[in-house]
């Protein structure tokens, strides 16, 4: 069997117990199971539970901020009912990981928890179109820096600052074409970006906007008057231009 009757995952990692097989002794001090992990910002959750708490006096966290196992001691509750702490000492481009160890009421140690890591990242910063340019094609292209990572973009566009109601897409790639949206003339847009994987997101970035260019005029009438003068009668769209 992969676990063990605390559904902790076979084998430990190293400085664990001696694994007894698919059922540990239950003379022994259960190990710590980290339910979830989270971030947003600067700012990871963390929470964990055990199956028998009866002799359990407090829990124990261990930090890293390397890719080494954890045995930075960051926490110690004080009593049993502790299961769950926020690490706001974090850095923005740093991964970490952490384990949980329970502590008998005869202060005899369990194993630890399998362990578990976070990222944190800064908010995106927004490069192309420059904010507030003007005259923006249609087939210019939304960009925005690259994190070299197995990430996840979550882009809003809207016609409202506010954002009241947007276009939503995900994607892989730190750049997006306008021709994927349904834009207007002399129209101005709002975006922004954020980053995200399976347990961190980043703040969203700031807000940038664009006008789209004036839709260019149509010669639909041409009269000759006389050998130096000719007359040009032009369409042209004068929705929003003020």
């Amino acid at each position: 069997p992969k676990k063990d009757f605390y559904s902790q995952n076979r084998p430990l990692p190293v400085g664990s117990k001696p694994d007894l097989g698919a059922i540990e002794s239950i003379i022994g001090v259960p190990a710590p199971q980290i339910t979830n992990i989270s971030a947003v910002d600067k700012q990871i959750s963390i929470s964990w539970k055990i199956i028998d708490t009866s002799s359990i006096l407090k829990y124990r966290v261990f930090k890293s901020s390397t890719d080494s196992l954890p045995t930075t001691l960051y926490f110690e509750s004080a009593t049993a009912n502790v299961t769950s702490i926020i690490d706001s000492t974090v850095e923005y481009g740093k991964k970490y990981n952490y384990r949980v160890q329970s502590v008998k009421k005869d202060l005899t140690t369990s194993d630890y928890s399998d362990p578990i890591s976070v990222e944190i990242y800064e908010k995106p910063g927004l490069t192309l179109p420059f904010n507030n340019a003007k005259s923006i094609n249609f087939t210019d292209t939304l960009k925005w820096n690259n994190y070299n990572k197995k990430v996840t973009y979550l882009l809003h566009f809207s016609k409202n600052e506010n954002f009241n109601s947007y276009d939503s897409t995900s994607i892989l790639t730190n750049n997006y074409p306008l021709d994927k949206f349904k834009l207007s003339h002399n129209s101005t847009y709002y975006w922004k970006v954020k980053v995200k994987d399976t347990n961190s997101a980043s703040l969203w970035s700031n807000t940038f906007a664009f006008q789209t260019k004036i839709n260019p005029a149509i010669i639909s009438d041409t009269n000759f008057i006389s050998a130096r003068t000719i007359r040009l009668r032009f369409n042209f769209d004068s929705a929003r231009i003020k």
